[in-house]
């Protein structure tokens, strides 16, 4: 669906006011990214209105989708947005002037907004981006030097950020930022770069495998020096999804 067609059909197919922000991470060279769009000088993150007949999780599957190719990827809701002054009228006439669109001033795209934000976790690789109906571009970006962002959105995704450390701490959630085969040393890193804190590597695996949720598999790798490490793969049900 097109702009023009999302602003004119937009009261009739969508639930007013009410969007969800999906803050997707990624990682790649020991750093957490985020999977940001572009319209002119400012970066917002991936979002979309969800229809009046459609389930909330099922709509932010569909945003998630439409941005990065992936059917299945983990998705978690963690928090709701709802300043009483969150608005994005003055982001939407930029949009729509820059894409010779007029839009009545009374329009409800115009108004507040309250927003429900959305985990995902995706491995870098696997994702094909995709620009949509009202940006320029959409890329990476590591957590810790960000673009300048529209409205709330930095602070949505701090706060995603905030959210995973103690999401990963309760329920081990990390792995689906790696590829399906990964090595012990591997999620050892990506657990610290997740929180931000050293983590001793012994009494961390110990605490990985006695999770039993990590299969080891019989093949080693061979691209580390000194000791080969062995392959696991997730082999747990993830509780947590879509809630």
């Amino acid at each position: 669906m097109n702009l023009s067609q999302i602003v004119n059909q937009y009261s009739d197919k969508y639930l007013p006011h009410l969007s969800a922000d999906i803050v997707i991470f990624g990682y790649k060279n020991d750093a957490l990214h985020c999977l940001l769009l572009q319209f002119g000088d400012r970066w917002f993150l991936p979002g979309g209105h969800i229809e009046k007949n459609e389930d909330v999780g099922n709509a932010a599957e569909r945003i998630v989708e439409a941005r990065t190719s992936l059917q299945r990827k983990f998705l978690h809701f963690f928090n709701v947005f709802g300043n009483g002054e969150r608005s994005f009228s003055e982001d939407f006439k930029r949009i729509f002037q820059a894409k010779g669109l007029e839009i009545d001033q009374n329009h409800p795209m115009l108004d507040r907004y309250v927003t429900l934000g959305y985990i995902a976790l995706v491995e870098m690789d696997s994702v094909t981006p995709k620009v949509g109906s009202f940006d320029d571009d959409i890329s990476w970006h590591p957590v810790n030097d960000l673009p300048a962002m529209v409205g709330d959105h930095e602070q949505i995704l701090r706060n995603a950020q905030e959210y995973l450390v103690g999401l990963n701490e309760f329920s081990p959630v990390g792995h689906h930022l790696l590829p399906e085969y990964f090595t012990m040393p591997q999620l050892h890193k990506l657990n610290q770069t997740i929180t931000g804190r050293d983590l001793d590597r012994s009494r961390f695996q110990k605490k990985m495998l006695a999770l039993d949720i990590y299969k080891r598999h019989d093949e080693i790798t061979t691209s580390v020096r000194g000791r080969n490490p062995y392959l696991y793969s997730y082999d747990g049900k993830d509780t947590l999804e879509r809630r």
